[in-house]
């Protein structure tokens, strides 16, 4: 595997020299290991996110400017909230625990 090159203005970045710091205080230079699939991965959320690399990806998920969310649970969710607002809407009452019980929802919601 070859090293990655580094951009001279990376290492720049991390001083400000009477710069304003972009997130109000100072970054340091962290480690992170990871395979080159996931790195490939993450380069392109970053990207299609709109952050300026993974550094700005992470640093929006560590300050809760980004959230990440399961997706299987999200879609049960709004599967549970369609058919609530669908009895809602409906004449028929039918038990709430039948409603989960026919979406294959279990658990907490």
């Amino acid at each position: 595997m070859t090293k990655r090159k580094i951009h001279p203005n990376s290492l720049k970045n991390l001083t400000h020299q009477g710069r304003p710091l972009a997130v109000g205080e100072p970054k340091k230079p962290r480690q992170l290991t990871v395979s080159d699939t996931g790195w490939t991965g993450a380069l392109s959320l970053a990207e299609a996110l709109g952050c300026n690399g993974v550094s700005d990806l992470l640093e929006k998920l560590g300050r809760n400017q980004l959230a990440v969310f399961n997706l299987e649970q999200l879609e049960n969710r709004l599967d549970l909230q369609d058919a609530i607002e669908a009895l809602a809407e409906s004449d028929e009452r039918i038990p709430y625990e039948l409603v989960r019980q026919e979406l294959g929802l279990t658990g907490a919601v």
